[in-house]
């Protein structure tokens, strides 16, 4: 019974979770979505510091705190 609980517990928080990290970042998921559709993909890049006229979902910071990104959307 506990372990029922605590699976469903755990289900439920999984589906919120994901549902407000998908609200939280609606503006990129659109704006991503536009651009694949037209022909970008994802291009692994290095460890390179953000562009702040994009937006941003997967950022780190480095060593020195400056943050960075790994993939990035590129036309082709």
């Amino acid at each position: 019974m506990v372990k029922e609980r605590k699976r469903v517990m755990i289900a439920i928080f999984t589906i919120v979770s994901s549902l407000l990290f998908a609200l939280d970042n609606k503006t990129f998921f659109e704006k991503a979505q536009e651009q694949t559709d037209n022909g970008a993909t994802w291009e692994y890049v290095g460890a390179t510091p953000i562009d702040r006229n994009t937006e941003q979902l997967f950022e780190f910071p480095s060593l020195d705190g400056e943050k960075m990104i790994l993939f990035k959307l590129k036309e082709k």
